[in-house]
């Protein structure tokens, strides 16, 4: 998943427009403030849980439809589980619990769907976790992509939906694989 993303990556940054030509066309950029909520799938701690999304984009892009999105979003579990997975009578145990909070920071180049108001962004990126006893791994290379409706800035905010997919190079407490559908507003 990770290699198709890159890929993907380095054809959108291939098939861009030189920018002496992308950015001649009036540049635009939008901050975008969104919420919603989730699953994560901590597999080694205890499994499914509902969790809520924040998240937080920058896009300076051209009227051409090309751009660039710097990303950050976190995701807070609903809850916390704690095991101990390994414990014996007469023995030492360990406890592991789920993180409070996974946070990621991502790049990513985006194009415009044609002449519809859907945009499409795929990049890489960090997420790390927060919180949480006995995790093997605290962060991970993230492969992202996210898709996200935006319409004409004719106002000076404006609703947007979308929804990104995160995948991790590693898994973070058994987390592989976030789906973060968020709704919001863009300025």
């Amino acid at each position: 998943m990770l290699r198709t993303l890159a890929a993907f990556s380095l054809a959108m940054a291939v098939a861009s427009p030189p920018s002496s030509t992308a950015w001649a066309q009036r540049p635009t950029t939008r901050v975008s403030l969104a919420v919603g909520g989730s699953f994560v799938n901590f597999s080694d701690v205890g499994g499914r849980m509902g969790a809520g999304v924040g998240q937080v984009a920058i896009t300076r892009h051209s009227s051409g439809g090309y751009g660039v999105e710097l990303a950050g979003f976190g995701v807070a579990p609903w809850g916390a589980v704690s095991v101990q997975p390994t414990c014996l009578p007469d023995s030492s145990c360990e406890t592991r619990s789920t993180p409070s909070l996974l946070t990621g920071a991502t790049l990513s180049p985006t194009a415009r769907l044609g002449s519809s108001s859907l945009w499409v962004a795929g990049g890489a990126g960090l997420l790390t976790a927060a919180g949480g006893e006995g995790l093997r791994r605290r962060t991970s290379l993230a492969g992202t992509l996210s898709l996200r409706w935006m319409p004409p800035r004719d106002r000076r905010i404006v609703p947007t939906v979308g929804v990104r997919l995160v995948r991790l190079a590693r898994n973070v407490a058994g987390a592989r694989l976030l789906v973060l559908p968020t709704a919001g507003v863009a300025f």
